[in-house]
């Protein structure tokens, strides 16, 4: 191999290894882009089943925003109750799903129907207008929030 193949060689594999090292670290981790979307929208209830007992009409009307300080509201124009969220990461299980490694934790701390949202929530779907919650260790509760 002549010197100019050499040379030619090196820039190819020496390019290869940068751009395979790309900066991964700039990447949004899952929890930032669900913290993202969910701080980036006001949301409402479109269903929630509590125990088996649908009680999505509790919540119409009402509008959540989900602040980037952790500060949670709820609103209907007429009355505001306030809370907490919080995204939980759990350990992977090495299967790769990124949902199954995000919890939300929602916290409102009335006597009323907003107390009945306050658990750690497992999501179960996610998508550009939607999130899907569920609590794994009771089947008949769930709750769904779409964007507005």
């Amino acid at each position: 191999m002549n010197f100019l193949s050499k040379q030619i060689t090196l820039i190819f594999l020496i390019s290869g290894l940068v751009l395979s090292c790309g900066n991964k670290d700039n990447d949004p981790s899952p929890a930032e882009q669900l913290e993202r979307k969910i701080t980036s929208e006001n949301w409402k209830i479109t269903s929630f089943i509590d125990s088996g007992d649908e009680k999505t009409s509790n919540y119409t009307g009402y509008f959540f925003v989900f602040g980037n300080d952790g500060a949670l509201s709820a609103s209907n124009g007429i009355n505001s109750f306030s809370g907490t969220w919080s995204i939980i990461t759990n350990p992977s299980d090495g299967d790769d799903d990124r949902l199954e490694e995000l919890d939300i934790e929602i916290s409102f701390s009335v006597e009323n129907e907003f107390d009945d949202l306050t658990d750690v929530w497992d999501i179960f779907y996610e998508s550009t207008t939607r999130i899907d919650l569920g609590d794994e260790s009771n089947s008949n509760e769930s709750l769904r929030f779409e964007n507005l």
